[in-house]
């Protein structure tokens, strides 16, 4: 079973809190020096996410099954005339169209996409919550944020879409978003 790792900076960031505390040690006369001094992982500042080109963005969704028509719910990776309109068609458009993180997208609840001043939005927050299953969150403080929802969406039938959910008396327009082992949600996605 393959374990979850964590990065390169992450490690590198544990090991300067760890760093800072034995040179309070080391001042303190507690130890002599540092065991972590100098230690860290090489951490390339080139990134091994290439982003996609418009021709690879247009090709994705003009030509992938799940866009155009898929055989069956199950086999959405070839063309048929299934239309899929679930949490698989809707992320990617949504993250396209909005610049949202795909967990961002994930824990919307049905009540953050709503009409404010004449304008859609989906409004990006983070709560905590008794269920954790429930509990949004953001990456960083300035991440909460209202972000109007883009004609596009709207033309391809988003705003429906997040009606019908309410109307099934769903509380998250993607209820079928999980959170992973590592408490991520949408991972999955």
């Amino acid at each position: 079973i393959k374990k979850p790792v964590i990065t390169k900076r992450t490690v590198n960031r544990y090991l300067s809190g760890l760093g800072a505390f034995c040179k309070w040690l080391v001042n303190s006369g507690y130890i002599s020096s540092s065991p972590v001094s100098d230690m860290h992982l090489s951490v390339s500042k080139k990134s091994s996410k290439m982003p996609f080109t418009v021709a690879k963005m247009n090709k994705l969704f003009s030509e992938a099954p799940l866009f155009r028509g898929c055989l069956s719910d199950d086999k959405i990776g070839n063309p048929g005339n299934v239309q899929i309109r679930d949490h698989r068609f809707w992320e990617p458009l949504v993250m396209l169209f909005s610049g949202c993180r795909p967990a961002e997208i994930a824990q919307l609840a049905v009540s953050d996409v709503r009409q404010e001043h004449g304008v859609w939005i989906m409004h990006v927050v983070e709560t905590e919550d008794d269920d954790d299953e429930f509990e949004k969150s953001v990456k960083t403080a300035g991440s909460r944020r209202i972000v109007p929802v883009h004609s596009e969406l709207i033309k391809l039938g988003f705003i429906d879409f997040c009606k019908q959910q309410a109307d099934r008396g769903e509380t998250r327009i993607f209820p079928e978003a999980k959170r992973n082992a590592r408490g991520q949600l949408a991972a999955q996605f």
